[in-house]
């Protein structure tokens, strides 16, 4: 009578008949079944019994069970099974095809298509990210397993007999296949608890381990025998190492550096732990380093770097965690630069463009000059009573760049509360960082900081912050239209890194009256900038910090 009635919608879906558990289960192994619906009280192996086996073999499988039996103590195991549905006879056949029909409708909504490009570690990392409830079904050739994932980590994983990180292992071996998404589904057990970064981690060097056994080809060799990269490029290349957790970052990043003639990416690593003993191993001149890494974070790894292997460090972050991490942290620590992954949603050519050129800059960088700072005290006592109540008569402007934010730092830090004086500060990085930013330094000075709106008014006692890109160049903007309206008198301080474009503005700025003090270039980090300043006879002033920050007190009124 079922059979017959649900038939009645054949166009939607087709209809296998099993006399018991035991024939149902033979049809589920032989064909690609959605969905059972099965009595509980049946000969042999009850409808429990296959609701079971099911969920641990083909979990994906949607079941609703029926009984006629009343005892409580079925309706408990029932409800404890976690079937789609459970339903009592005698049953309402309208209802029964409705929620065969929702089902099937829910299994067709969605965009359905081709992922090009993308590796299953990839797609894993991607739904983990998103704190999702999904299921992956993998396949090779005869072979088929699943990966459970359960608010953004993975939870089980079933291969053949294999279960729980066996399982997992072996499915992210395979080197091809095909993969699929099944969407929010029952989840038959916890057999995994390790987090989902070490979990990929494993799998990589799983891999790794597999790739070692096969045989590679001769290394290149130019004329004479010496050594050539993989690229084809030879000596005199800036080195770059990649440490990002998405190997498809990586792969982005290496095609973005590896376009540019002078730039080799000889590795990349996974996390912080790896990014350290690929050092040793391949002594790149530069590193880019991901902000957050399973085993080994960012500022953990930047810390073991400058102590043991002091080389340029540029950080990347996503734009999403731009707002949410303290660039402070890594620029006081050592980082040359930081800055925005690429996004593919952009132009790439632009994105390009500005990568390539910081990471040159960076390259450039001193170490020796590194000077690692405490990190600031936070002043409990601070009084801001006299600040931003009346417009300011002196304006001094800072502009800091790669390698320079250890001296910005000490120069707002060791500045006085003067209601006569206000500080403008320009740092090279992600316009998203000078709120975090400004709320870090506004806690460890005198100063009242804030970040730098458009049209601000500049107020004694402020100070106001500004991350910008070298592109934009907003610092160049101000000094331009600070030439034409501000009467008062103004300091403009250059450090390590400050990119001023044309120097045409300094000219112009310079000759309304400005003091123009650039930091001493023997003790810059990246001094490439500043050295048409100098050149240019544009400086009024080369100092060190130490002296800069005299300058400061002196011109807000403090001996």
């Amino acid at each position: 009578m079922m059979v017959w009635y649900l038939a009645a919608d054949k166009e939607l879906y087709g209809i296998f008949r099993a006399g018991s558990a035991e024939e149902a289960m033979e049809i589920i192994d032989r064909e690609q079944i959605f969905l059972v619906v099965a009595d509980v009280n049946m000969p042999g192996m009850s409808g429990l019994d296959l609701l079971s086996a099911i969920r641990s073999r083909y979990p994906h499988i949607k079941v609703i069970l029926m009984t006629g039996d009343k005892g409580a103590e079925v309706r408990e195991g029932v409800q404890k099974s976690g079937c789609l549905y459970f339903l009592e006879k005698p049953l309402e056949m309208k209802a029964l095809r409705r929620m065969i029909a929702e089902e099937i409708r829910k299994k067709d909504e969605g965009f359905h298509g081709t992922l090009k490009n993308i590796q299953l570690n990839d797609l894993i990392q991607l739904c983990c990210q998103a704190a999702i409830n999904t299921a992956i079904r993998v396949s090779k050739g005869e072979k088929e397993g699943m990966i459970f994932i359960r608010d953004g980590e993975i939870a089980h994983a079933v291969c053949a007999d294999h279960v729980g990180e066996t399982a997992f292992y072996e499915i992210l071996c395979w080197k091809s296949g095909r993969f699929e998404t099944l969407g929010e589904i029952f989840i038959p057990d916890t057999s995994i608890s390790k987090n989902w970064h070490h979990l990929l981690m494993d799998a990589a060097r799983c891999m790794d381990e597999i790739s070692d056994l096969t045989p590679q080809p001769p290394s290149l060799k130019g004329n004479g025998g010496a050594p050539l990269s993989a690229s084809g490029k030879g000596e005199g290349l800036i080195r770059v190492l990649i440490a990002d957790d998405s190997s498809m970052m990586c792969k982005v990043l290496t095609e973005i550096l590896a376009s540019d003639k002078d730039i080799e990416v000889v590795g990349t690593a996974k996390n912080g732990e790896e990014a350290i003993k690929k050092i040793e191993e391949l002594s790149p001149g530069l590193i880019t380093l991901d902000v957050n890494m399973p085993v080994m974070d960012g500022v953990t790894a930047l810390k073991h770097i400058m102590i043991k292997k002091p080389r340029p460090v540029v950080v990347l972050s996503s734009a999403t965690e731009v707002s949410q991490i303290n660039a402070a942290d890594f620029l006081r620590l050592g980082a040359v630069d930081f800055l925005h992954k690429p996004i593919r949603s952009k132009d790439m050519d632009i994105q390009r463009r500005q990568i390539i050129q910081r990471v040159r800059l960076a390259a450039t960088a001193k170490m020796d000059n590194f000077r690692r700072m405490k990190d600031p005290k936070i002043l409990p006592d601070k009084n801001q009573t006299v600040s931003g109540s009346q417009l300011c008569k002196s304006l001094i402007i800072i502009n800091s760049g790669p390698g320079g934010y250890s001296e910005l730092l000490e120069l707002i830090c060791s500045a006085k509360n003067d209601a006569q004086t206000c500080i403008v500060a320009f740092q090279t990085m992600p316009s998203e960082s000078a709120v975090s930013l400004a709320e870090y330094l506004n806690s460890r000075t005198r100063l009242h900081v804030l970040p730098l709106q458009q049209d601000s008014p500049f107020y004694g006692g402020c100070c106001y912050v500004s991350g910008h890109d070298i592109e934009e160049n907003a610092f160049d903007a101000m000094i331009s239209s600070l030439a034409d309206s501000f009467s008062e008198e103004i300091m403009v301080v250059l450090l390590s890194g400050a990119v001023v474009g044309n120097t045409d503005s300094i000219r112009r700025i310079r000759a309304k009256g400005a003091k123009i003090i650039v930091q001493k270039l023997s003790s810059c980090m990246v001094s490439e900038p500043l050295e048409s300043i100098v050149r240019d006879e544009l400086a009024d002033t080369e100092a060190v910090t130490s002296e800069i920050a005299a300058m400061i007190l002196r011109k807000m009124g403090h001996k």
